[in-house]
């Protein structure tokens, strides 16, 4: 069941509410509070059993006006990324989370025996295109 917050004020998520750093693309990071909860669902299939886990946060209109599909969020070690927002009503937007591996570039070095070897490698999986560039020369 997801999280539902009927008829409280915006004060209770500030008091009871969790730091979560949230970065909204093409923004920096800022610290807010939220309600998270990441709840195990087994959805009813026709002839499959699928289990799965959905991580869900409620936060404050105030702090992140706009929330779309692809804005960051750490809770705690845990990355996600925002995959959908379910609900956006009165002060509060609830949103559905993804796990999401926050790899953004790799330097390598190689060394084949003349010291000038080298790569570097950028690697962007956020925005759900796998996109990796590969730069460099070996002499």
């Amino acid at each position: 069941m997801p999280i539902n917050i009927p008829n409280i004020d915006s004060s209770v998520i500030n008091f009871f509410g969790i730091d979560v750093d949230y970065t909204p693309l093409g923004g920096s990071v800022s610290t807010i509070k939220a309600f998270y909860q990441n709840q195990h669902e087994q959805p009813a299939l026709d002839e499959v059993d699928v289990s799965t886990n959905a991580p869900t946060i409620v936060i404050l209109k105030a702090d992140v006006a706009i929330p779309v599909h692809g804005d960051q969020v750490l809770i705690g070690a845990d990355n996600y990324r925002v995959k959908k927002v379910t609900k956006d009503e009165g002060a509060f937007s609830y949103l559905l989370l993804e796990e999401y591996a926050a790899v953004s570039e790799y330097a390598l070095q190689a060394d084949f025996g003349d010291g000038n070897g080298w790569a570097y490698i950028t690697a962007d999986f956020g925005d759900g295109n796998g996109e990796v560039i590969v730069e460099g020369s070996i002499t």
